[in-house]
């Protein structure tokens, strides 16, 4: 984070021990462990310990994963029928890219420039978008309220869905559902080509406001209290909430544990996110745009995207 975030020697933006939740915000992945058994198929976890979960093995479980249980010809999930993969828009759309090694943004620590666009991540996006038209697939694309999104985490927990991502923290809405087999897993490295598993951090964190130091004594004063905050994070809040919350009361099972370790070590940050432009969150924007087509979205974005990184570069370039 350090190193994505610091521009010409100098941290703008900043997060850590003060805050827990570049952890709770952090992707990752669960399964359930009885429909995984009833399919007969082999639990994921030997796949990632040994680095070999990619999307190709995880297409093939979710293709596995489908029944009509009421005959109407159709599947939704709400009607009690099995899916293999449902996720919503600010999950898997957006973590397939990072999955695959990409990011929207570079730092070579003095300026900013766009990486999103490449052969690559076009082949990413248009074959994830392929892969979610299957009829035991869906992306939960409108949420008006953070009560639709915790209802399709109830839907997992009703125990006809293989696979969900979702945010570490939002784990606890299974527990208090009664759900408790299921696994914990990170999400799909794309391919053998990419190092690791790579969890997108969600933008979603925690703003810290500072009082005005009108003299240098009250700003000493509001460092050294930032400084105690942080030292009490370090020492207590962040390693009861990762060690007792994250990873003892939300893993089920000792792979379970031993892979939360796995997801914090794969997270990515990225400066892209935090810019309140549709080019920070790709694949969100991909749900809902004519064909999911990478191409003709990002021609419509490109010349914005490029005057905003410019004018940022030009700003922080006054702090040299």
């Amino acid at each position: 984070m350090i190193e994505d975030f610091e521009i010409n020697g100098k941290m703008f933006f900043i997060g850590g021990d003060i805050s827990y939740q570049l952890l709770g915000h952090t992707d990752s992945m669960v399964f359930n462990k009885t429909l995984c058994k009833d399919l007969g198929l082999e639990e994921p976890y030997g796949a990632v310990l040994t680095e070999d979960w990619t999307f190709e093995l995880f297409s093939s479980m979710v293709k596995q994963a489908s029944a009509d249980k009421n005959g109407d010809s159709k599947l939704v999930l709400e009607d009690g029928d099995i899916m293999g993969y449902v996720t919503d828009k600010y999950c898997g759309p957006i973590n397939v890219l990072y999955s695959g090694g990409g990011k929207v943004s570079h730092n070579d620590g003095s300026t900013f420039s766009l990486t999103l666009y490449n052969e690559r991540n076009e082949t990413i996006f248009a074959k994830f978008f392929e892969f979610m038209e299957q009829d035991n697939c869906d992306i939960f694309e409108e949420f008006t309220s953070s009560v639709q999104l915790i209802q399709l985490r109830r839907l997992f927990a009703q125990g006809n869905l293989l696979f969900m991502d979702l945010r570490t923290y939002e784990i606890s809405t299974l527990i208090q559902e009664g759900m408790l087999d299921y696994g914990v897993i990170p999400w799909p490295k794309w391919d053998d080509t990419v190092d690791g598993y790579h969890s997108w951090v969600d933008a979603g964190a925690n703003q810290i406001g500072i009082p005005m130091g009108k003299s240098e004594e009250r700003l000493e004063f509001l460092g050294a209290v930032l400084e105690a905050l942080c030292a009490e994070g370090y020492r207590s809040v962040v390693p009861v909430y990762y060690e007792q919350i994250l990873k003892l009361k939300f893993s089920q099972d000792p792979q379970s544990y031993a892979i939360m370790d796995m997801i914090k070590e794969g997270r990515v940050y990225d400066m892209a996110s935090y810019w309140g432009s549709p080019v920070g969150m790709p694949g969100y924007y991909l749900v809902s745009h004519s064909g999911h087509n990478f191409t003709t979205w990002w021609n419509s974005q490109r010349s914005m995207a490029e005057y905003h990184v410019k004018t940022l570069n030009e700003l922080f370039s006054k702090w040299n």
